[in-house]
């Protein structure tokens, strides 16, 4: 996508490691040490940002909750891979007469490794994000902030006439001071939620930014290697809606209302859906009778 919106075709392998070899019927990914992989966090991001969204709604019953997304651009292919995993890896096609092999130099869409390579990337910068946005005493994100920062829209606020609808309590306790947190969801794709104030404001529009830009900067006045910006900036200008601070956006799939405290289904219809839905349900409309610790839900 470029940042007018329109959709850019483009060629790319999708390097699918579960498929069976001829020779050998088995396939890469069926090979691999799953106990060497560091876990990942990614897929629990739901049920922390339902759960820190009611804390911040019992904290405080009449502001605003404001959420936002950053896109990472090009994450996999910023991750080499070692000679003996990229010639396992390779891929067979054919062309005209010829039959070629395709050697993966990055880190292949298809591979079981995948989200634990670059969960180790993705997650630490996460982590910094959330050091950020709760680091009020040495952090000042108007003075010290991402050379993209001018690019982040104003927030979208809805009038101050909409109601805004209470949270149940949860069975858990929060930390009344963590009230800005950012997560990852999709591996690369980030989301930023806390409570609205002249303050808060600037950290959830930066933090995230920041955290990026800190780990993916030119290291050298002048570099011999020139990358593109770890942000996806043409979808951040092109997504207006998703890059600014907002009451109501749409995060895989489901619809986060921050003034209604609730969630809603868009569109999905694959079977994953179901615990994302229950779990929704029992956060946000319910008192759950299920115990969670706090380990549970916290990045």
């Amino acid at each position: 996508m470029n940042e007018k919106g329109e959709i850019i075709p483009k060629d790319r392998p999708t390097h699918d490691l579960s498929f069976p070899g001829c020779l050998s019927g088995t396939s890469i990914n069926s090979s691999v040490d799953e106990g060497g992989l560091l876990p990942t966090n990614y897929g629990h991001m739901h049920r922390r940002c339902l759960h820190h969204i009611v804390h911040c709604r019992r904290m405080v019953p009449t502001k605003q909750i404001l959420v936002r997304k950053d896109d990472w651009s090009s994450a996999y292919k910023r991750m080499h891979v070692n000679v003996t995993a990229s010639v396992q890896s390779l891929t067979k096609i054919e062309k005209e007469t010829k039959e070629l092999l395709l050697f993966p130099l990055q880190l292949t869409f298809g591979g079981k490794p995948g989200p634990s390579e670059w969960g180790a990337i993705a997650e630490p910068i996460t982590d910094l994000a959330n050091e950020l946005l709760n680091c009020e005493v040495v952090w000042d994100p108007f003075t010290l902030f991402s050379p993209l920062q001018s690019e982040i829209p104003e927030p979208k606020l809805l009038p101050d006439e909409v109601e805004i609808k209470q949270a149940r309590s949860l069975i858990i306790d929060l930390p009344e001071e963590r009230n800005r947190k950012a997560d990852l969801y999709i591996i690369d794709d980030g989301v930023t939620i806390g409570i609205h104030d002249d303050v808060n404001r600037a950290r959830l529009t930066s933090a995230m930014l920041l955290a990026i830009h800190i780990a993916t900067r030119e290291l050298a006045e002048h570099e011999h290697i020139l990358r593109d910006k770890m942000q996806a900036i043409e979808k951040l200008i092109a997504e207006a809606e998703a890059g600014a601070l907002a009451e109501i956006l749409i995060i895989l799939g489901w619809l986060y209302n921050m003034l209604m405290t609730s969630v809603d289904s868009v569109g999905i219809n694959d079977s994953s859906s179901h615990e994302s839905r229950t779990m929704a349900t029992s956060v946000i409309s319910t008192s759950s009778s299920r115990k969670v610790q706090f380990k549970d839900i916290n990045t």
